[in-house]
């Protein structure tokens, strides 16, 4: 595990940071998005449990094919896949045989990458996301939004949440942010984001953390164009350390200091 500087993402993570969240900033509960629709960001109700469900499951079941990618670029699966075949070929001199045992791999390999995602997801549709409103909504200092267009007519378009970090009593932890696939790269993510650091400073809180995979490039551009900065890097997934090698996946913990002194040292560098 490294430790990086507080004050740039690590290349690991390849983000830029761009203009940190000042106060004054905060998202009005009516926006106009990329399209030009009023977005209402609102919080949570029982009956949109269903579609926040859907939008949390289809955001992470993307994954999977990026994560793929993700390892063939690394140094580790490419050197197994290559010394597999070649070690094939060579017992067998059998390009056939060869072939199967580097398909085989990658199969594998991708295999790997769809359960590290279908696993956390199976994991919190019983956990949390079976029991919104009693893990969010009535827990102090936590809280569960999403945001729809005025109206309601295009359903939900993203969700978000914020919870107490367990032996942190200033800290709280952005989670389950996800965007519809038919609204993103409209800004609703750093919207969204910008919600939980209003709902932490109003709470008190002095830091927000969060926790995303390296793979996921899109958030990490969106976290560090709000201002978050690069915590721990190279954290191996919780019990599958050896999957993280495998497949180059690693958890990146980010943290976002709310204390206004902090935030206006990251925007003025100078």
């Amino acid at each position: 595990m490294q430790r990086s500087s507080t004050n740039q993402l690590p290349a690991s993570c390849d983000v830029s940071a761009q203009r940190p969240v000042r106060a004054g900033d905060g998202m009005a509960a009516v926006r106009k998005d990329g399209r030009g629709l009023p977005v209402t960001v609102r919080q949570f109700h029982p009956s949109d449990l269903l579609e926040v469900r859907r939008i949390f499951k289809a955001g992470l079941l993307r994954l999977p094919f990026l994560a793929f990618r993700h390892a063939l670029l690394s140094p580790v699966a490419p050197t197994l896949v290559l010394t597999t075949g070649g070690a094939t070929y060579a017992a067998s001199r059998s390009m056939l045989w060869a072939t199967l045992s580097i398909a085989g791999l990658l199969a594998l390999i991708y295999l790997a990458c769809w359960d590290i995602f279908a696993r956390f997801v199976r994991n919190k549709l019983k956990d949390d996301m079976a029991d919104i409103k009693g893990s969010y909504l009535d827990t102090p200092g936590a809280g569960f939004w999403v945001a729809e267009e005025e109206g309601g007519r295009s359903g939900l378009l993203g969700i978000v949440a914020a919870q107490p970090v367990e032996g942190e009593t200033e800290s709280c932890e952005l989670l389950r942010l996800s965007v519809d696939r038919r609204f993103r790269r409209l800004g609703l993510g750093r919207r969204l984001t910008e919600n939980i650091l209003e709902f932490a400073r109003a709470q008190g809180y002095r830091e927000c953390l969060l926790h995303t995979t390296m793979v996921q490039e899109d958030a990490l551009r969106v976290y560090g164009s709000v201002g978050f900065r690069v915590h721990k890097d190279y954290v191996p997934l919780p019990g599958q350390a050896f999957i993280s090698w495998l497949t180059n996946i690693y958890l990146c913990e980010l943290r976002y200091s709310l204390r206004p002194e902090a935030a206006y040292k990251m925007g003025n560098t100078e």
